[in-house]
């Protein structure tokens, strides 16, 4: 049965119409927030971590201090903030254990030479270093789990082969400075 549309008021179609329209708006509108949040997503994939070996040498004192560097890149169009650099493993007792490591530079830091890594802005196209001195962090922890933390406490976990490369060159390393037993 059809409404009988003579008794429809110009009341009745301008809240037909507004009743259309907002539904319309309200559709568009959270189109366009889904959007963005996808866009966002892509974007933030594109960022990108590196896990390396280097031995840096102090000047002075012509001192080998073994540093495990982060390297960072930001290859999409957004901003990232990130706040702190974290792990976690099983410890060589056999505990879970969680920490945080590298906010200031070292070997510096022991030199009262204080500069801050962390917090870090990376821009678009922007990389940048992390350099941490805990390598005892990457021989005496199994099943380690590195990751960076950015301000709305997404993290981006650095990939376990990179972690695996790195621990077996400080391994290298270790072995190849150690001192053999007479």
């Amino acid at each position: 049965m059809l409404p009988d549309l003579s008794k429809v008021t110009a009341s009745d179609w301008i809240a037909l119409y507004g009743a259309v329209l907002s539904s319309v708006i309200a559709i568009i509108a959270a189109w366009r927030g889904i959007a963005a949040k996808i866009k966002s997503h892509r974007e933030r994939q594109k960022f990108q971590t590196d896990l390396y070996f280097l031995r840096k040498i102090d000047r002075a004192s012509q001192k080998v201090h073994p540093i495990i560097v982060v390297l960072l890149a930001n290859l999409g169009t957004e901003r990232i903030s990130l706040k702190s650099l974290e792990y976690e493993g099983i410890a060589e007792n056999g505990l879970h254990t969680q920490g945080s490591m590298g906010w200031y530079e070292q070997p510096e830091e022991s030199y009262g030479i204080r500069n801050r890594l962390l917090p870090k802005i990376l821009e678009s196209g922007e990389t940048a270093d992390l350099p941490m001195i805990e390598i005892g962090v990457m021989t005496r922890i199994r099943d380690l789990k590195i990751w960076l933390t950015d301000f709305n406490d997404k993290r981006y976990y650095l990939a376990d082969k990179d972690i695996t490369k790195a621990k077996n060159k400080v391994e290298q390393y270790l072995a190849e400075t150690s001192i053999p037993e007479s």
